[in-house]
Order: C-alpha cells, then sequence, then structure tokens
C-alpha cells in the first residue's frame, strides 16, 4: 500500500497526481512542489515498514499471541 501511495503521486505517471490537480483546479508543477515535503517522510516510512519488521508485527501479535 505504501509503495502505491508512493507511486499515485509522483510524475509522471501518478494518476493521484492527476486526480488533485483536477480537483484543486491546479497545475503539475505547483502541485508537485508542495508534494516535495510528503515524499521524503513516505519513503522514510516505507523504508521503516520494510526493514524493522517489529513495527508492522507488533499490533497482531499483541491480539493474537
Amino acid at each position: 500500500m505504501l509503495n502505491l501511495a508512493i507511486g499515485l503521486t509522483t510524475p509522471p505517471v501518478g494518476a493521484g497526481l492527476f486526480v488533485g490537480c483536477t480537483v484543486g483546479k491546479t497545475t503539475m508543477e505547483r502541485l508537485s512542489k508542495a508534494m516535495l515535503t510528503l515524499w521524503p517522510a513516505m519513503f522514510l516510512v516505507r523504508l521503516l515498514t520494510t526493514y524493522v519488521p517489529w513495527l508492522t508485527t507488533f499490533l497482531p501479535d499483541l491480539i493474537m499471541p
């Protein structure tokens, strides 16, 4: 899901970026500049959930030991 979120919001193929431009009545350049602050955070979260499995298995292990 995290990979899809990153892929849907990055140019040039990001369908979510096109939808955001249409809904917000703005240009792709302006929206891409605004997303520059979010992409590193999304990438960091993706790296953490990929390489630190404890983060993603903590709640399921807590509920079903």
